[in-house]
């Protein structure tokens, strides 16, 4: 078979006509330029285009069609699928009539002469919602997608809570990586699925957030696939087609509006094309290679997407122009053009106008690499590059721009490009180097400014027009020290020198003259072709890839030439925008290295680049060109306003500037309103008053009612068609919003089309029976020139001063007129009539115009000659809203008639209603107010108001008043208050989220406060307060409520009504345990701890090996015990105590605690210690504890019992052996579990026994044993107990430090304090290295002790502090004195040693008073018996011990009932 692949023009065959038989039995017609050999096959391949592509909604229950039509498909299967997961995945439904699936619902309904398909499904369910694929099995297959959602009636989905989705549960197209990559913020992930677009309504401020990113969004969402056939086929308007191939262009509202609607489609068309189209080629690259040659380099894409690549098309164009390197302008205008602006726009719109010829070639797809033969050398090319199926393609990557090489010298020093010429090699010939430097400062350029300008080929590209101008004198003999040795035209050529200069190239000297200063900005051209063509400039930087872009920066990344690559200094970023009409050259910003970042571009435009290499010598070749695009920008331009005497239509932007809303509002008051302005502004000017008048300047004074009928408002959202509000902004948006869209729509269209409100209506003269009517027609309708008008003039008599609804007018008189003035006859005399007009044209009605009220002359009366103008509608529909003892609220809707343009205010009126039969009537308070809402607030209970309101603008106009109300305040009635209320019912659980009602009645209205845990939440002022945790913690134990208001206020004898509830948290179990291993010694006892939470209570289990299942039980070498937490509710601490422990038993222990919310689990590790060493030195403390010279040899690491026992001398010293044994620590817990006598207890806490030979004989095994594994573990006494601050005369601060041996494992300290004399013991556990002592009495003396503690044990009691609060004040006092004396002494000194010139330096050290306060009298002393737990029932018991000085001491013993 013929591999080879010819460039071909790929637009003119028809793919669908073409196939790839795997074997050929006889030779069958090439294609010119094609892939292999193609066959040709019937063209009339099956046509699926005409199917309709709207997403089909239907009921819960109701019968859904799904129709299909299948041009010239006769001759094949038409399939049903349904997608669950995903294309691979599809459960096939039927194949032509007949059905596959088991499901009885599903038939297939078809003509034998008809195209249409029809599939039915009868008794739908919402899980049918999904996507149903038409597909007929010809080669190639074609295949639609259909969208179906089922849904429940609006009665059953606020029970139901269904949120059905259009795509099926298991397919979506996931973007979220894209996302990231593209700097999305993650609160948009819900955008970055295609489930997400489907289902969800955003909040306002995440969309606000969101809608910046859009453009990325859409960019992620098509995933580089060209869906635009699909899109086109489907009848999407131009405008929308952008987010088909990923570029998203929408600005203002009326785009998005128009593109909603065709919002399923584009979907389903990007859902269908993310399954069977090809993904783009992945990071292209170009390399030139040759002369002639120029290789193109990509990546594969994912295996999954890799499979929908066929074939890979590159198109390869031949460009008719280079870009002058010399075109160089940089943001700092450093750089200077050769010739000028207006010269470059018109060459580049010429070379716009030529026929550019495009190569097109096909690629298998397990290629990453292409090489293109046969191309022109010097001349410039652009590719693209994109991948195809045979369902079609991705988008074109973007352009890549390369100049392919000229001819290389024959005394080119490098003859093979691709090999890195050797340091060495370059060094040798960087000798013969020509150096342009010298040869001009040896020929008569002495200024080092103009050597730098014209002779530096590095800094020459960074010279400006005038540095040229000023060295142009030295012209000459610079062209002259650059007149190569050889021909380098081409090379010239090449590198933009234009056509003019390019004979200085030929290695011939020439004679030069003033014209050829323009070519002194071709020195780095002319240098660099010279040193190129000796091998000393560097190959051009490959790999140039645009990283990331943005707004108004990207970064450009590229790797090092392939030679010379150790001789680059810098490199050069050449940039510019493609814009031939703005087309000011490149800027060149220098760079050391890549990645690049090239800020402060425009957003939205396109831009080439490239890049070149600098060396000592000069510039290299340029790079391929890149051409991208940066993203669009975010819209923020200002909307100017058109002027009211424009010649266009109507301005909706200058009537909302007539009503004086907010200038920085005005953007939003526009048919073409951008949405960046509604998200920016929105909050701005969200006021009642703005956005009523929006809204009517928005209709224009036009009734599109009919409009909005025919697109399906509902009727409760009509009258916004009319500009009208009838409620607060908030509601009418939470009920209309859905329908702004097509509102919106109906009055651009209307604006155009229907009448404005007529102007200036008034009578000019007035008669028993007739009344003479004048009026304008709109200013805009003038403009405009419409035609066809006509006036409708209704009129009625009123017994009020209230005019009729204009819009529920049954009982008008109505006559039809062509003129502006019209004669009212046969009237009543003496009668008040109502009159109003309105303009008609054939596509509906204007508003009505302002409401003229006249009364006729009575009989006796003459004829009046006078001008009575219209005036505004008085506010109507006055509604009480509210009403408390002392408040009462209003509301009420704006005038009917009234103009756009008018700025409203309304004067309220209000008064208290008094006995009618008194004579006297209160006079009428009044006050303005924007809004058509007031609360009138400090008014008496159960008594009877009136209320009635006048319209008024801002230019004089004003409406009669309207129609009285008369409200009454509510009576006052008692307070009462139900218990609080928990939603959701049921358990508390931890991390869900909880609502509290408090729920109270009476009059005034109450203020409920809800508090939790004892802390107040929230309050306000209501009968019904709903407070939400949005997060239970665990901690919860209690809510309550409570009710106040003015009667429990003013009343104190009437309390606040309060409930309580108690709470307890369900919660998952949670485990903490001590983080450092266990250690236990051999042979003694091991304990593992593990505190574990939970409600309710987890079941806690210990496990040796996991794997294995190892539980452990209790048995006799073992026993786990399990107590409640002495402090913390719903709190355990199970302790596991292995007897006898050896190295077996070291390793790893899992606690596993488990309840019905969850489970935790732990690993203790367990270390056994043949000899288990104490911090403390024994030998120390038995010389402190006046042990003999003799004995001494006992202590040597630890106490050597075998050694006492061979020395019986030493048997009196035993008490003081079993203290330094004990080191510090409280082993008594211990012991208690070895069943050590109770007499020998002192011992395990290192105090003298009565009996020490019984205890010797009986326990001593047992308590060293427990001395080793508690020494281990259990912390000594804390150090330094000390009066650390005396706060006032009944407080004083107690401090200590941390002990001295296991002081990383103290998790809290006991303290113990009493009177001394008293057996009132107080006690506390603090974890800090201090407490605060108050409520003393200062003429008594106190005890104060301390203990380390930890779940293992505590220490021994540090020695008593003994304070008296009396005592210190009275040592403060004399150290004050003290130190008050020997400053005046000081002061003397002074002054003796200025007078008598004796310089002298003394220094004196102040000494702390407060040091520890321990009396030394023997019968002063306290001791306390130390114990394992603070909280058991203590009894005091005075005793006598001695000490290490053997004085008798007497000793408060604590003991354990």
């Amino acid at each position: 078979m013929d591999n080879k692949l010819y460039p071909i023009q790929y637009n003119r065959i028809n793919p669908q006509c073409l196939f790839y038989p795997k074997v050929w039995d006889t030779p069958l017609p090439l294609i010119s330029g094609g892939i292999g050999r193609f066959a040709l096959i019937n063209c009339q391949t099956p046509d699926l285009s005409d199917t309709p592509q709207e997403e089909i909604r239907v009921f819960s229950g109701d019968i859904a069609f799904i129709d299909c039509v299948v041009r010239n498909g006769s001759l094949h299967t038409v399939l049903w699928k349904y997608y669950e997961n995903s294309k691979s995945d599809a459960k096939l439904l039927s194949a032509n009539k007949v059905i596959i699936s088991d499901e009885k619902r599903y038939s297939v309904i078809h003509n034998e002469d008809m195209d249409r398909w029809v599939l039915q499904i009868n008794l739908t369910k919402p899980t049918d919602s999904g996507l149903y694929v038409c597909e007929v099995n010809s080669v190639p297959k074609q295949s639609v997608t259909r969208v179906l959602s089922v849904s429940y009636p609006k009665t059953l989905q606020s029970v139901l809570k269904t949120n059905v989705t259009v795509i099926s549960d298991d397919f979506d197209h996931n973007f979220t990586e894209c996302c990231a990559k593209e700097g999305i913020p993650s609160v948009c992930n819900d955008f970055c699925h295609l489930k997400g677009l489907l289902n969800q309504t955003p909040r306002a401020h995440i969309f606000a957030i969101c809608y910046a990113h859009m453009s990325s969004i859409v960019k992620c969402l098509t995933d580089g696939r060209n869906h635009m056939p699909c899109c086109e086929r489907q009848n999407i308007p131009r405008i929308c087609l952008g987010s088909c191939a990923g570029k998203y262009s929408l600005t203002t509202a009326l785009e998005h509006i128009t593109c909603l609607d065709y919002a399923t489609p584009t979907l389903s068309c990007i859902a269908e094309g993310m399954q069977i189209l090809p993904p783009p080629p992945r990071d292209v690259i170009v390399e030139v290679t040759s002369p002639s040659q120029i290789l193109v380099k990509w990546e594969q894409n994912p295996v999954k997407s890799h499979s929908l690549i066929d074939n890979y098309e590159l198109n390869i164009t031949e460009l008719h122009s280079f870009d002058p390197k010399t075109w160089s302008l940089n943001k700092s205008s450093k750089y200077s053009p050769p010739i000028t602006r207006s010269e470059i726009s018109e060459n580049m719109k010429k070379l716009h106008k030529l026929d550019n010829k495009v190569n097109t070639y096909i690629i298998y797809t397990n290629q990453t690499q292409f090489t293109i033969n046969g191309l022109k050398e010097a001349t410039m090319y652009e590719i693209e590059m994109k991948s195809i199926n045979k369902y079609g393609t991705s988008v074109t990557s973007n352009g890549i721009r390369v100049i392919t090489e000229s001819h290389i010298p024959h005394h080119s020093l490098e003859k093979d490009s691709k090999k890195p010429i050797s340091s060495l090699k370059f060094n040798k010939t960087a000798s013969f180097a020509p150096n342009l430097r010298k040869c001009c400062s040896d020929s008569g350029v002495k200024s080092d400014f103009c050597l730098n300008t014209l002779c530096d080929p590095t800094n020459a590209e960074e010279a400006t027009v005038g540095d040229i101008s000023f060295c142009a004198q030295y012209a000459n003999i610079t062209f002259k020290c650059l007149s190569p040795d050889h021909d380098v035209t081409n090379c010239c050529e090449e590198r933009g020198v234009s056509q003019f200069c390019q004979h200085l190239c030929s290695g011939q000297l020439v004679k030069t003259d003033f014209r050829h200063f323009i070519c002194l900005h071709y020195i780095p051209a002319f240098s660099s072709c010279i040193l190129e063509s000796k091998g000393l400039l560097t190959s051009e930087p490959r790999n140039v890839v645009i990283a990331s872009k943005h707004q108004d920066w990207a970064l450009i990344k590229w790797s090092p030439p392939l030679k010379l690559s150790e001789t680059v200094l810098k490199y050069h970023v050449h940039i510019r925008e493609l814009d031939p009409e703005i087309d000011e050259g490149y800027s060149v910003e220098p760079t050391l290295r890549s990645p690049y970042l090239i800020d402060g571009l425009k957003p939205g435009i396109k831009y080439e680049i490239y890049l070149t290499a600098i060396n000592k010598f000069g510039m290299s070749r340029g790079s391929s060109r890149i051409i991208f695009k940066t993203k669009e920008p975010e819209s923020n331009e200002d909307i100017e306003l058109q002027q009211s005497d424009s010649s266009v239509g109507y301005n909706e932007t200058a009537c909302c500037q007539r009503a004086v809303i907010p200038d920085i509002c005005l953007p939003l008051c526009s048919y073409h309103l951008k949405i960046n302005d509604g998200l920016q502004l929105g909050a701005l000017c969200a006021d009642h008053r703005t956005i009523r008048t929006m809204v009517r300047c928005l209709a224009g004074g036009r009734d599109h009612r009919p409009c909005c009928e025919r697109r399906g408002v509902s009727n409760e959202c009509l009258d916004v068609c009319i500009g009208t509000i009838n409620q607060s902004p908030l509601a009418i948006g939470v009920k209309c919003s859905k329908y702004s869209g097509r509102i919106l729509q109906c009055m651009v269209e209307g604006a155009d089309s229907l009448p404005g409100i007529p102007e200036n209506f008034h009578s000019t003269l007035v008669t028993k029976t007739s009344i003479h009517l004048q009026w304008n027609a709109s200013k805009t309708d003038i403009r405009s020139g419409l035609k066809h008008m006509t006036y409708q003039i209704r009129y009625s008599f009123i017994d009020s001063e209230i005019p009729p609804h204009p819009y529920d007018d049954n009982y008008s008189i109505r006559i039809n007129v062509s003129d502006t003035k019209l004669v009212l006859t046969d009237l009543k005399p003496d009668t008040r009539y109502s009159i109003y007009v309105v303009a008609v044209n054939p596509y509906g009605y204007s508003m009505p115009s302002l409401v003229l009220l006249v009364t006729t002359q009575r009989d006796n009366e003459d004829e009046r000659q006078e001008i009575i103008r219209s005036q505004l509608g008085p506010p109507h529909g006055i509604q009480v809203i509210q009403q408390t003892t002392e408040s009462l609220s209003f509301k009420w809707l704006p005038p009917y008639y009234i103009p756009p343009d008018a700025s409203l205010i309304y004067e309220v009126y209000f008064k208290r209603v008094t006995n009618e039969s008194s004579g006297q009537q209160s006079a009428w308070n009044i006050t303005d107010t924007f809004a058509n809402i007031i609360d009138i607030n400090d008014l008496n209970y159960n008594t009877q108001y009136a209320l009635a309101v006048k319209a008024k603008t801002d230019t004089g106009k004003k409406s009669v008043l309207s129609e009285t109300v008369l409200a009454w305040t509510d009576p006052s009635t008692p307070l009462k208050l139900s218990s609080p209320k928990l939603e959701p019912l049921g358990p508390v659980i931890e991390g869900e989220m909880l609502t509290v009602k408090c729920d109270a009645s009476g009059n005034p209205i109450p203020t409920i406060s809800v508090f939790v845990n004892g802390v107040l939440a929230k309050s306000e002022e209501t009968r019904h307060l709903i407070y939400k945790l949005d997060y239970v913690q665990r901690n919860l134990t209690s809510i309550s409520c409570q009710a106040t208001n003015a009667e429990t206020l003013n009343n104190n004898s009437i309390f606040p009504s309060q409930s309580h509830l108690e709470v307890r948290v369900r919660f998952a179990p949670t485990i903490k345990i001590n983080r450092q291993p266990s250690v236990a010694a051999k042979y003694g006892s091991a304990q593992l701890k593990c505190q574990y939470s939970g409600n309710p209570q987890p079941k806690i289990q210990f496990f040796r090996d996991l794997r294995n299942k190892s539980e452990l039980k209790s048995n006799l070498n073992t026993q786990i015990k399990i107590i409640p937490h002495s402090t913390k509710s719903s709190t355990w601490v199970a302790t596991v105590t292995i007897n006898r422990v050896t190295e077996s038993d070291a390793g790893q222990y899992i606690c596993i605690a488990t309840n019905e919310y969850g489970r935790e689990t732990a690993v203790i590790n367990l270390k056994v210690e043949s000899h288990m060493s104490s911090n403390r030195s024994t030998y120390s403390c038995c010389q402190n504890e006046g042990v003999p010279e003799i004995c001494l040899p006992v202590c040597k690491q630890e106490i050597d019992f075998n050694m006492l026992f061979n020395r019986p001398q030493c048997f009196s010293e035993l008490n003081k052996f079993m203290f330094c044994a004990a080191d510090g620590s409280d082993h008594r817990d211990c012991c208690l579990r070895r069943d050590v006598s109770r007499d020998c207890l002192h011992w395990c806490a290192g105090y003298k026994v009565s009996k020490p030979s019984l205890c010797l004989l009986s326990s001593v095994r047992d308590i060293l044993s427990c001395f080793k594994e508690g020494n281990a573990l259990l912390p000594s006494m804390p150090l330094n107990v000390r009066v650390g601050e005396l706060l006032s005369d009944n407080k004083v601060v107690i401090s200590w430090e941390k002990p001295a041996k296991n002081s990383e494992a103290v998790q809290w300290y006991n303290v113990y304090w009493k009177r001394v004399g008293s057996k009132d013991l107080d006690s506390d556990r603090t974890d800090q290295l201090g407490y605060e002592l108050h409520n003393l009495d200062p003429h008594q003396t106190y005890e104060f002790l301390v203990k380390s503690s930890n779940y293992y044990g505590t220490s021994a009691l540090a020695d008593p502090l003994v304070i008296n609060i009396r005592q210190i004040e009275m040592e403060n006092e004399d150290f004050n004195r003290s130190v008050l004396k020997i400053l005046l002494f000081s002061i003397i000194v002074m002054i003796i040693m200025v007078v008598m010139g004796v310089i002298g330096y003394y220094a004196f050290k102040r000494t702390n008073l407060l040091n520890k306060f321990r009396s030394n009298d023997p019968g002063f002393g306290v001791s306390f018996a130390n114990q394992g737990y603070v909280n058991d029932s203590l009894q005091m018991q005075d005793n006598t011990y001695r000490d290490s000085n053997n004085n008798e001491r007497p000793t408060v013993e604590i003991r354990m009932n």
